[in-house]
C-alpha cells in the first residue's frame, strides 16, 4: 500500500474527507486534523488526488454498469426503460448502493425495476 492510499485510510478512519477540486485537497473533518497529517498529506498531496480522481471514474464506471442492469431488467420486463432510468436516479442511489447492486440476481433487479415502475403508475413511494 502506497503511502497515498494510508493516508487516505488514516483520514477515514478518523472521520476526514478528502474531495479533489482542481488542483487543491479539500478537507472535512469533524475537527482541527492534527498538524503533522495535514504536513503529510500536503506532501503526498498530487498522489492524494491521483487516487482520488480514479476513483470518481471508478463510480463513473460503476452507475454505467448499474445502469445497464436497469435496462436489461427494462428488456425482459417489456418496460420502457427512460422513465424507470429517471426515476432510478430520483432515488439518489450512491456508490455503495450501486455496488451492492452488482451483486444481486437478476430477479431482484427485476422486482426492483418492477416497484420503479410502480412508482411512476401510483406516484407514490413504497
Amino acid at each position: 500500500m502506497s503511502i497515498a492510499q494510508k493516508l487516505l485510510v488514516e483520514t477515514s478512519e478518523i472521520g476526514i474527507t478528502l474531495v479533489p477540486a482542481g488542483e487543491k485537497l479539500k478537507l472535512r473533518a469533524p475537527s482541527p486534523p492534527p498538524p503533522e497529517l495535514v504536513e503529510q498529506l500536503r506532501e503526498h498531496k498530487a498522489d492524494i488526488l491521483r487516487l482520488l480522481r480514479g476513483a470518481e471514474v471508478a463510480d463513473g464506471d460503476l452507475a454505467g454498469r448499474a445502469r445497464q442492469r436497469i435496462l436489461d431488467a427494462c428488456k425482459f420486463l417489456g418496460l420502457d426503460p427512460a422513465p424507470i432510468l429517471r426515476q432510478f436516479n430520483d432515488w439518489r442511489v450512491t456508490a455503495d448502493d450501486m455496488r451492492e447492486m452488482l451483486h444481486w440476481t437478476d430477479d431482484t433487479v427485476r422486482r426492483h425495476v418492477e416497484l420503479l415502475a410502480d412508482e411512476i403508475e401510483t406516484g407514490m413511494r413504497p
